[in-house]
């Protein structure tokens, strides 16, 4: 996500889309209408990792400690940080992003990513009026160098988000109508209203909800589902510290499963053997016990069937049935295969087994649904 808006983790999730999925958050700079969500999201959703220059995060963390009384160390303990490097590559999923400062009153940045053949550029909040630039580098107040980066942009990129409103901070819409029709074919205006674009501009507004996705099309890179599978599994806390043997062990034996909306994927009572994470989809957990009676739905990177992985119990019984509510993207491991790649090979469960046989004990003992509740 870049810049999230406040309240976009609950938006978010009443449309179908986890918290778990957002791994990154690009800042492009600290004005709150643009850092207030990323706040926000560190304090009420999973762990993320924030990408931005140091200065603009140092500015970041001031800025909400002193807003919510918390310490500078304690709000850095809620996010991992990335530091970018103006004009060095940063690769995040097999695409290259390259970061740039863009013309605005506090620093700010924008980017290029690319991707095979495809590619989107970013402006970020900026001034850009060429003719009036180059006043502002005559008069010193910007270098050469930085003018010749700022005015010269090649407009070569798939998709074109640019950043318009009122100067001298921002980019007049006069400025950008002037620009070749086949560029603003691929250009979208962020950061203003719609209302305010007229037709006679030749420029569009982006449209706002999931439903008006832009999508790229890209052939998938051979390792990319290699890549997901790593990512869902280092974003859940109990294997969050896996050796890369560990990742080796589990991917190779693991299989994916596929279920269609509506389909049962285990039953409550049957024998266990399989433990399931949930790489993509939306599943619904439910018990039909009188006294145990409970629902609740899961989503990518949420996992279940631990009783499964517990040998000293020959006879596993499912603890409640699996219902996808969505089309569902399993990946199943065999619980003789959960334990070559995580036992300690004396017969041990290891870390990773005990700590997900102690959860089971605690839902056992309904532990869990006291928290829930």
């Amino acid at each position: 996500m870049v810049d999230p808006p406040p309240f976009s983790s609950i938006v978010l999730r009443k449309l179908g889309i986890p918290s778990i999925l957002i791994e990154w958050i690009i800042i492009s700079h600290c004005h709150a209408d643009h850092d207030a969500g990323t706040f926000q999201k560190i304090l009420d959703a999973t762990r993320v990792e924030i990408i931005t220059t140091k200065t603009i995060l140092d500015s970041f963390v001031r800025k909400y400690a002193a807003l919510s009384g918390m310490s500078n160390s304690i709000i850095q303990m809620l996010f991992k940080f990335r530091p970018v490097i103006i004009g060095a590559p940063l690769s995040l999923n097999g695409a290259t992003f390259r970061f740039f400062y863009s013309l605005h009153s506090i620093p700010c940045v924008g980017f290029e990513v690319f991707l095979q053949d495809k590619s989107i550029f970013f402006s970020g909040d900026t001034f850009f009026e060429p003719k009036k630039m180059l006043e502002m580098q005559k008069a010193g107040f910007i270098s050469q160098k930085r003018y010749e980066s700022l005015a010269n942009i090649k407009w070569i990129h798939t998709v074109i988000l640019h950043e318009a409103g009122v100067p001298p901070i921002h980019t007049p819409l006069t400025a950008l109508a002037v620009l070749p029709p086949e560029v603003k074919n691929r250009m979208y205006l962020v950061h203003v209203a719609a209302k305010d674009v007229k037709a006679e501009f030749g420029l569009k507004a982006a449209q706002c909800g999931v439903e008006n996705t832009i999508v790229i099309d890209v052939q998938k890179p051979k390792a990319f589902d290699y890549l997901q599978k790593i990512d869902v599994l280092s974003s859940i806390e109990v294997f969050e510290n896996l050796s890369l043997r560990n990742v080796r062990d589990l991917l190779q034996s693991a299989n994916d499963e596929n279920f269609s909306a509506g389909q049962i994927v285990i039953k409550e009572g049957t024998l266990s053997h399989k433990f399931y994470i949930i790489l993509k989809g939306v599943a619904r957990i439910y018990s039909e016990k009188i006294d145990n009676r409970f629902e609740r739905l899961y989503y990518p990177g949420e996992y279940f069937g631990e009783s499964s992985l517990n040998y000293a119990n020959k006879n596993n019984r499912r603890m409640a049935s699996v219902q996808a509510v969505t089309d569902l993207h399993l990946l199943a491991i065999e619980r003789h295969d959960f334990w070559f790649a995580f036992g300690d090979g004396k017969g041990g469960g290891g870390p990773i087994i005990n700590k997900l046989l102690n959860l089971l004990q605690a839902r056992k003992s309904k532990a869990l649904s006291v928290i829930i509740k």
